[in-house]
């Protein structure tokens, strides 16, 4: 049986201080293969360290990019593979013009996953928003998953309660913003409310 793991730490101010300051590079010990994939006709950017057993994959949170893991990865590839990944429109990877929702990231995710070369078992790990990100790769592929860890995940909802109470703020054109409206899911079977 599956383990899965919810950890609410705060970690929201160390995340967001990385995430603010992504400019100041931050030095990594150990070898970071940089690779792209080509997912739907578009680049993603994949990042690879480590080696293992298991497959360890980080999901940032919202507006966050890989480089939000940059101090943890480190001490996660001790001891086991690490992929950490930007979506579409984050940093190196393309931006696409497919519906920015869970369902499809986690559909994007596992492609990149399958042409990458790295086979599961993975275990996701998903911050913020990236928390259900990887509760619905879970579902949609639960052969695939070995455990799941949940870092101060946000609750899906949350942003219909806010789009009902704050619809002018949600409405801002960016793609952080698509991804939170086009992501109302049921997480038992990954289908759209």
């Amino acid at each position: 049986m599956k383990t899965f793991i919810s950890i609410n730490f705060i970690f929201w101010i160390q995340f967001s201080f990385l995430n603010a300051s992504s400019a100041q590079e931050i030095k990594l010990s150990g070898k970071v293969d940089t690779l792209e994939i080509d997912v739907d006709n578009h680049k993603m950017s994949m990042y690879v360290s480590g080696t293992g057993k298991y497959t360890v994959v980080l999901e940032a949170g919202g507006a966050s990019s890989h480089k939000c893991w940059r101090t943890i990865d480190t001490s996660i590839a001790k001891i086991a593979r690490v992929i950490s990944y930007d979506r579409p429109g984050y940093l190196k990877s393309e931006i696409c013009e497919k519906t920015r929702d869970a369902v499809t990231i986690a559909k994007e995710l596992k492609q990149a996953l399958q042409k990458s070369g790295y086979p599961p078992p993975y275990i996701l790990v998903g911050w913020s928003m990236g928390g259900a990100y990887a509760r619905v790769f879970c579902g949609l592929y639960p052969e695939s998953v070995v455990g799941l860890v949940l870092v101060d995940p946000t609750p899906e909802e949350v942003y219909a309660r806010g789009e009902k109470e704050f619809p002018e703020l949600l409405a801002e054109d960016s793609i952080y913003m698509k991804e939170l409206l086009a992501s109302k899911i049921d997480l038992e079977n990954g289908e759209k409310i």
